[in-house]
């Protein structure tokens, strides 16, 4: 009898390792649902890599200055449970190995949530439709807003315009704006994380990004930030300017106070 011959593993890319990885971390965490789960990562990467930072800032100084409501997603998670170490490496595995803002948590979460109860799923735009996308969209101009998205669901449109960006001129997001609504708070931390993750991991900081969770509609005119990140110089800028405004206004009031006199 002729032996068979053996079959051939099927190839496997190292992001596509990263992403599975990434996955079942994800599912291994303790949860009722997919979105609780999802939900319960996300609150444990973004507070990780924020309170990370603004150690740095205090310190010798990062290349960013981020602030988020880490209350956003709850407090239930403080970083010490079993799951946290492999979820928040192999995060940051699959962002190295993907592209600079290349978005992962769409598909994850259209993949891992959207498969669950219907109540949880939501549809965000796939990569390479919102890629093509990106010949519509204008040519962002410094200093301005120069990107918005007010359903920002996972940060897609966005990313992917950024990830355009990036593989021009890297250098040219430090003079960008950057802002992202949603009203589903996990959508509004997912946006955040992504950005944040990438400007990080990358080294490809952005001029500012503010992320806000409101509904557009009922609440258009509230403020509702939860999260922002300004690069160093913008921070250092911003803050040199406060105090410029305070010490105006008391040399004012004591020059008022001279006159009254």
């Amino acid at each position: 009898m002729n032996k068979r011959t053996p079959k051939k593993a099927k190839p496997t890319s190292r992001r596509n390792n990263a992403y599975q990885r990434l996955l079942k971390a994800i599912q291994a965490i303790p949860g009722e649902s997919p979105r609780e789960k999802m939900r319960k990562f996300t609150a444990l990467a973004l507070k990780v890599l924020v309170l990370k930072q603004a150690e740095l800032a205090v310190g010798r100084g990062g290349p960013l200055a981020p602030w988020c409501d880490l209350t956003l997603l709850g407090t239930d998670v403080d970083g010490t449970e079993d799951w946290c170490l492999e979820a928040g490496q192999a995060y940051g595995g699959a962002v190295e190995t993907f592209e600079p803002f290349e978005c992962i948590l769409g598909q994850l979460f259209g993949e891992f949530v959207g498969n669950g109860n219907k109540n949880d799923a939501q549809y965000f735009t796939p990569w390479d439709f919102a890629r093509a996308l990106t010949a519509f969209a204008p040519t962002p101009q410094k200093d301005k807003w120069s990107m918005g998205d007010p359903t920002c669901g996972a940060g897609t449109l966005l990313l992917v315009k950024l990830h355009e960006l990036a593989g021009k001129d890297s250098k040219a997001l430090r003079g960008l704006t950057v802002k992202a609504n949603d009203r589903d708070p996990l959508c509004a931390a997912m946006t955040a994380l992504q950005l944040l993750s990438n400007q990080l991991i990358w080294r490809m900081p952005i001029g500012r990004v503010v992320v806000e969770c409101k509904d557009i509609i009922t609440q258009y005119l509230e403020t509702r930030v939860v999260f922002w990140s300004l690069t160093r110089d913008r921070f250092i800028a911003m803050d040199e300017e406060i105090r410029l405004e305070k010490a105006n206004r008391v040399t004012g009031s004591d020059m008022g106070a001279a006159n009254n006199e």
